[in-house]
């Protein structure tokens, strides 16, 4: 499989000097977005076209709702400005991207969510703390602390779906991930800098912890300028979570998610 990602895409282009240290994670991304000339159309995206849908590997953060909270009064602030709202029902953090459904039969889809279920199922649920507000060229997005965590589940899936391809390569590279989660994206070709003020004072904010206790294999597509996906497979991370970041507004939420690979592939 050709792998459609480009390094000279990556934002920012090298990662933080530390992968466990919030305050490092947070300056390096607002250095990086406060220094843009300029943003892009977050659309105009190698590879997709109305009606292509993608396999994607990532967290959903539907049934967060500090989270939810923290992004609303982001989005509210920036509603001046060109920008395309990410529903909150569709918050999310891409893992992997590992193909477009027409280079990847359902049954490859599985064979891959069987060697993540053998890779990841035994890790431990664990908590990551969202914000500040930052961006990249097209999109605004929370700072996600810390990465060490999830650049381990990022290896695992990439290692799991070549695996599981016979050699052949996801389309997202091991090292070109930079953790966040976006709550708007650019539709246009624009100058940075009014962009940047509009965020710069929402910074203030207090970030917010969700709590991760599996991954999600999804069918991803485009409704206009949003995306939405359906869940191929979930799988569920069985051990206790860790203690939650300090600094952070705490939510409680309980699911049901059980100890074993759930599928579904349900129309979409």
């Amino acid at each position: 499989m050709r792998s459609t990602e480009s390094h000279a895409s990556v934002f920012p282009a090298q990662p933080p000097a530390s992968l466990t240290d919030p305050a490092v994670i947070r300056e390096h991304d607002w250095t990086a977005f406060s220094q843009l000339p300029a943003m892009a159309n977050h659309w105009e995206r190698p590879g997709w076209r109305p009606d292509r849908r993608s396999y994607h590997w990532l967290l959903a953060f539907d049934d967060e709702p500090a989270l939810a909270g923290l992004a609303r009064r982001c989005q509210q602030a920036l509603r001046h400005l060109p920008l395309d709202l990410v529903p909150l029902d569709s918050l999310h953090l891409t893992l992997l991207r590992v193909g477009f459904t027409d280079e990847l039969t359902p049954q490859r889809a599985d064979t891959v969510a069987q060697a993540v279920f053998d890779r990841c199922g035994g890790l431990p649920a664990f908590p990551l703390a969202i914000g500040p507000l930052a961006g990249s060229r097209g999109a605004i997005r929370f700072s996600v602390t810390p990465w060490d965590g999830l650049m381990e589940i990022r290896r695992r899936l990439h290692a799991a779906a070549s695996d599981a391809l016979n050699g052949g390569r996801p389309a997202g590279h091991v090292d070109s991930f930079r953790p966040h989660v976006s709550i708007a994206y650019c539709d246009r070709d624009l100058p940075a800098a009014p962009v940047v003020q509009a965020v710069a004072p929402l910074r203030s904010l207090a970030p917010v912890t969700v709590h991760v206790r599996a991954l999600n294999l999804v069918v991803l597509r485009r409704e206009g300028r949003a995306y939405r996906w359906q869940v191929h497979t979930t799988v569920p991370l069985n051990g206790p979570a860790r203690p939650s970041p300090p600094g952070t507004h705490q939510v409680d939420r309980q699911d049901g998610v059980s100890g074993r690979l759930h599928q579904g592939r349900q129309p979409g």
